[in-house]
């Protein structure tokens, strides 16, 4: 039988016309979407000759992001896990450094199960989550989570969780859904990055269970296909007006009340700091952890929400990594050039930027407090006890993140 000739004779190649007809609308829907996208970016306020390389790689982020999350990964009657957040090449969204991000796609008013092993990451969320509302500044919500601790474990360190709107009978693990639900998160945070392993998980569609899967229709990849850039558009759009929102609530240089937004990992207070430095000015941030909190961290990004290079460079810090001092008081020093001090988060080639701690507690700690003095006057407004650090000791520092982060996401 000829190519593109069905059954039906001609009828076949009448088909396959109408279903490029369809593809090719929506790739030029695409492109066009794409072009929508630069536009958003480039009018941000925050748009310069400066954060050019910040902004295009958020871009490309959410892009790479949307690709895998809707096109590879994008029927939810055969989802899979695939990664974001902080993930190299594909970052954005102001992403803590110290997390292993997973998404799936989901329909919320069908059933669903998880299988997996928990890893010995210091915290463990596992959450169902709304979908983002085209023209709403605001990210979507989480509807249920479940931390590691809720879960019922088998001997054998297995798990199992059931998802849906309405729990099983006789059902150990439950996250919740409703029909509003288009999405599963997985955040695995990180505290010590040389000995923590992450876990493993599965997700499979129950009624799907068995069943072949055949290829998307001419309709359904003309969706999909949409819908990477119309993401993108949304989110670049949202992050130009959050980026003046961030920029408009605070004093450069000072950090924000701390928060807790819907739409991050359980149990967390946020609070950001834009700074605004030259090369010979340093940021001196002084916070005092609560003595309940297992996890806080500190995690450097653009304007544009994308991580600094946490991998080789030290961008970030944790409460395993920074040094906390006789009096309970953690002191970082933000600059472009290194201190010679433990605390020291790297913005080099970064004038501005924000700074976000986050801190998993029940009790909110105060916001941190901030001074910008001279870099070479550095060490006269930190403790005398505080440790030191050459440039050699630095250059081990380096290389151990360079083969902690190679080993978190090593397939």
């Amino acid at each position: 039988m000829a190519v593109g000739a069905g059954v039906n004779g001609s009828d076949g190649g009448e088909i396959v016309q109408e279903q490029a007809a369809v593809l090719g609308s929506a790739w030029h829907e695409y492109a066009a979407a794409l072009t929508s996208a630069d536009e958003a970016i480039r009018s941000n306020e925050s748009f310069s000759e400066d954060t050019a390389v910040n902004a295009y790689a958020y871009l490309a982020g959410l892009v790479e992001r949307y690709h895998d999350l809707v096109l590879r990964a994008g029927d939810p009657r055969y989802p899979r896990w695939v990664r974001g957040g902080a993930t190299p090449g594909r970052d954005a969204m102001n992403p803590n450094a110290d997390t292993f991000y997973l998404y799936a796609p989901v329909k919320g008013s069908e059933s669903y199960r998880i299988f997996g092993r928990l890893g010995s990451v210091t915290q463990t969320i596992i959450g169902s989550y709304l979908p983002r509302i085209p023209g709403d500044t605001s990210l979507s919500g989480a509807h249920d989570r479940l931390t590691a601790e809720d879960l019922k474990v088998g001997r054998d360190g297995s798990i199992e969780i059931a998802v849906g709107p309405e729990r099983p009978p006789n059902t150990d693990n439950w996250l919740a859904t409703s029909a509003d639900v288009d999405q599963l998160k997985i955040y695995e945070v990180y505290g010590d990055w040389e000995h923590e392993q992450r876990g493993t998980f599965t997700i499979h569609h129950e009624p799907s269970l068995g069943r072949r899967r055949g290829d998307p229709t001419a309709e359904e990849l003309a969706e999909r296909i949409r819908r990477v850039p119309a993401a993108a558009v949304r989110l670049a759009s949202y992050w130009q007006q959050a980026s003046r929102g961030v920029a408009g609530r605070t004093t450069p240089n000072a950090f924000t009340e701390l928060v807790h937004p819907q739409i991050a990992m359980l149990g967390a207070l946020f609070s950001k700091c834009v700074w605004e430095l030259h090369d010979a000015e340093a940021l001196i941030i002084e916070a005092r952890p609560p003595e309940d909190s297992r996890y806080w961290g500190w995690s450097a990004c653009s304007l544009f929400g994308t991580t600094l290079d946490y991998a080789n460079r030290q961008t970030s810090l944790n409460h395993t990594q920074a040094g906390v001092d006789e009096d309970g008081v953690v002191r970082l020093v933000l600059t472009a050039q290194d201190p010679g001090v433990q605390n020291w988060i790297d913005v080099g080639g970064h004038p501005v930027g924000q700074l976000t701690w986050r801190v998993s507690t029940p009790t909110a700690p105060s916001t941190p407090t901030t001074r910008v003095v001279p870099f070479d006057d550095v060490r006269l407004h930190l403790p005398a006890a505080t440790r030191r650090v050459t440039s050699s000791e630095r250059s081990s520092e380096i290389t151990r993140r360079q083969r902690q982060i190679a080993r978190r996401y090593a397939e």
